[in-house]
C-alpha cells in the first residue's frame, strides 16, 4: 500500500513538473511574440513621425532637395525602396539631385525609375547613400562602408534636420 501511494505522489509530481515545464515554455514564446511586434509597432511609429515631420516641412514650403544642396550632395542613392524610399525618389524627381540607383535585393526593376542595385553588387560611387530601412541604419551603415567611400545618411537624420 506504501508502494502504491509513494508510485502515486510521484506520477502526480511528474505530471506537475511536465506542466510546469510546458507553462514557462509557452511564456517564452508569448515573450517573443510580444517583443517581435513591439518592434514592429516601434518601427512603423518611426515611420509615422517622419513622415509626419516630412509632411510638415512641405507645409511650411520647405523641401528635402535644400538638405542636399547644402551638404553638396548632388549624386546620391537610396537605400531601401519600401515607401520611404519611393517617397524620397518622388520628392526629388525633377530637382538638381541625381539619384544614380536604388539599392534594394527584394525589388523588381519595373517598380523604380533608376537603376537597381542589390548588396552584393559593386556600387558606383556617390556622394552619398541615403538609408530608408531607420531601423537597421547600424547594420546596413557598416555593410555600406565596406563598399563605398562617401557619406551614408539615415533619412531619419535628413529629415530631421530639414
Amino acid at each position: 500500500m506504501k508502494k502504491k501511494s509513494i508510485l502515486g505522489m510521484l506520477t502526480i509530481l511528474l505530471f506537475n513538473v511536465m506542466q510546469l515545464f510546458f507553462l514557462f515554455k509557452l511564456i517564452k514564446m508569448a515573450k517573443c511574440t510580444i517583443e517581435k511586434r513591439e518592434k514592429t509597432i516601434f518601427k512603423f511609429k518611426s515611420y509615422y513621425n517622419i513622415l509626419n515631420h516630412w509632411l510638415d516641412f512641405k507645409h511650411m514650403g520647405k523641401n528635402i532637395e535644400n538638405y542636399f544642396i547644402q551638404n553638396n550632395y548632388k549624386k546620391i542613392a537610396i537605400y531601401g525602396m519600401g515607401e520611404l524610399g519611393f517617397h524620397l525618389m518622388d520628392e526629388l524627381q525633377d530637382t538638381e539631385i541625381e539619384v544614380l540607383y536604388a539599392v534594394d535585393d527584394g525589388l523588381c526593376a519595373h517598380k523604380v525609375r533608376t537603376m537597381i542595385k542589390h548588396n552584393c553588387d559593386d556600387l558606383p560611387e556617390v556622394d552619398a547613400v541615403i538609408v530608408t530601412p531607420i531601423f537597421a541604419y547600424d547594420k546596413i551603415k557598416v555593410q555600406l562602408e565596406k563598399k563605398l567611400s562617401c557619406s551614408i545618411i539615415s533619412l531619419e537624420d535628413v529629415i530631421y534636420s530639414i
